[in-house]
């Protein structure tokens, strides 16, 4: 990696510690594994060795070691079944893939994941981001919910709605946002709750950001359908209250989760700055 690729990659890793976004991937980063699966879905992750799941923060090479021991495993056992996958195989591979990415870290002096990646990868949904880092593009559960989007995993394919296939870049993507409050809806309690609350909440936070404002750039272009005519304040006023109600929803449920809290405190205290969606 040169050097000024690596400073830029540390800069962005900074200011998105400091500002606490990234939040439009939090629906990648999600609480997997959960329990009250209809009977038969293997949850469980390919390799259950500790040593496989070690803390990146101690050891910010960790990652790359796991995901070249990981992929290949769950690239196989893809392909075992990609000609004709079950809804439940589908929901399950997502599962796993979903644990290995969790712990992506955002920046660390190991160089980039090219070395990692292989073609083959594409069919399950991976790829190289903008640099040279792994990125799980969601593809099996949107899969998964278009095979049978009312299956006995509807809970876990309903939220794949929300933001589809995402790139490989992550650039300027928005949620959809009527989606999300129908997971909601439908699944309060669900596997991708904590992760739909979040992404309401971001998203409410982020309009309220272009309507305190008065942005007419690019991030109103990208909010625009959901601006109205009536007073700008009326608007501000419900976009906060939505996005401070499903703040503090997560922190009910997680108390660990520090953005939404960084968020929540910033909100109430008028100080919000950072952005989560339409990024450039």
């Amino acid at each position: 990696m040169n050097i000024k690729k690596f400073i830029h990659r540390f800069l962005i890793a900074l200011v998105t510690f400091a500002a606490g976004s990234g939040v439009a991937t939090v629906w990648l980063r999600s609480r997997v594994l959960p329990s009250g699966e209809p009977h038969g879905v293997n949850l469980s992750p390919v390799v259950t060795n500790k040593e496989e799941y070690l803390n990146d923060e101690a050891n910010p090479c960790e990652w790359q070691r796991r995901i070249a021991s990981v992929l290949p495993k769950l690239s196989d056992e893809f392909e075992k079944m990609e000609t004709a996958p079950t809804v439940k195989e589908l929901v399950a591979i997502d599962a796993q893939m979903r644990q290995l990415f969790n712990d992506h870290p955002d920046f660390y002096p190991c160089g980039d994941d090219a070395k990692y990646y292989q073609p083959k990868y594409a069919k399950m949904g991976v790829h190289l981001g903008h640099w040279g880092d792994l990125v799980y593009t969601g593809k099996l559960l949107v899969d998964a919910h278009r095979m049978n989007p009312k299956s006995a995993y509807r809970k876990h394919t309903l939220f794949s709605t929300i933001m589809g296939v995402r790139t490989a870049h992550g650039l300027g993507e928005m949620p959809d946002i009527a989606a999300a409050f129908r997971y909601f809806r439908e699944f309060p309690d669900g596997p991708f709750a904590e992760e739909t609350s979040m992404l309401i909440a971001a998203f409410h936070k982020d309009l309220l950001m272009v309507l305190r404002d008065d942005l007419h750039d690019y991030k109103y272009d990208c909010f625009k359908p959901y601006i109205t005519a009536t007073v700008r304040s009326g608007q501000m006023k419900r976009a906060k209250t939505i996005a401070v109600s499903h703040y503090e929803r997560v922190l009910n449920g997680n108390t660990s989760n520090a953005r939404a809290r960084k968020s929540l405190n910033e909100l109430n205290d008028g100080t919000i700055n950072s952005w989560s969606f339409c990024a450039d």
